[in-house]
């Protein structure tokens, strides 16, 4: 049986973008189904001001999330004019990996919202997909997945553009249109609706600055949700033509 197949009787919401019924949700891993931003971007910002000393890392930290480990460090090295050594990313990346293993944990509420929701579900991720995988099963919530996980190295570039989140919806037999997609970032945020999609802003990371919710409104997010405990409410305020602001 095919994935569109298998839809038959899911419940399918009108998508205000486009008033098609939605027939499924991708969610934005780091930061949304993990609470992993706050780490990874804390050790990035660390590694970095080893070669900016000047460099506000609390601040710098907060602007980066949503991105690339490379899309991260060559903005580094353009906006600081500093040259990093050749293995930096990758040591960042072991770096990163080895303190997510010993810490990240689910999104609070990410487990019941992910058990309420009745619609095909899929990952659309920019972190590689080991580490999609392995923080997904340390935080109990790959088996809501089936494997339908989709990261930046799968396509030719990562969020902001569209590529990743074209390819799960290719992949998972729905037209972009139909496609409901939460994030928490400006990257992830603008990716899918380049794609198309209609997004949820998930609001409630403690790596989220304030005024971000503005940030996310700016760019076309229709629905902002302060707790993963709002996002099957806010899924059934969008069947409704409504809207949620926090």
């Amino acid at each position: 049986m095919s994935k569109q197949e298998s839809r038959k009787g899911v419940n399918a919401f009108p998508n205000p973008r486009s008033e098609a019924p939605m027939e499924l949700i991708l969610f934005d891993c780091d930061g949304v189904l993990v609470d992993s931003e706050i780490i990874a971007c804390r050790i990035l910002a660390d590694l970095i001001g080893e070669y900016v000393p000047a460099m506000d890392r609390k601040r710098y930290a907060s602007a980066i999330f949503g991105s690339t480990d490379d899309q991260i460090v060559a903005a580094a090295e353009a906006e600081y004019g500093v040259r990093f050594p050749a293995d930096f990313v990758e040591t960042a990346a072991e770096t990163i990996k080895a303190a997510l293993e010993r810490e990240v944990e689910a999104t609070d509420g990410a487990d019941r919202a992910l058990q309420t929701i009745d619609l095909p579900k899929g990952v659309v991720s920019n972190s590689p997909r080991d580490r999609v995988d392995r923080m997904l099963d340390r935080a109990g919530l790959g088996r809501h997945f089936g494997g339908d996980i989709f990261c930046a190295e799968m396509v030719a570039r990562p969020k902001p553009s569209p590529d990743v989140y074209l390819l799960a919806a290719k992949r998972l037999n729905a037209a972009p249109t139909h496609c409901l997609a939460v994030e928490d970032s400006v990257a992830g945020a603008t990716a899918a609706l380049a794609a198309g999609m209609t997004v949820i802003g998930y609001l409630g990371g403690r790596h989220i600055p304030v005024g971000h919710g503005d940030r996310m409104r700016a760019l076309g997010v229709v629905t902002l949700v302060p707790h993963m405990d709002d996002l099957a409410a806010a899924i059934a305020d969008l069947s409704q033509g409504g809207q949620r602001v926090r």
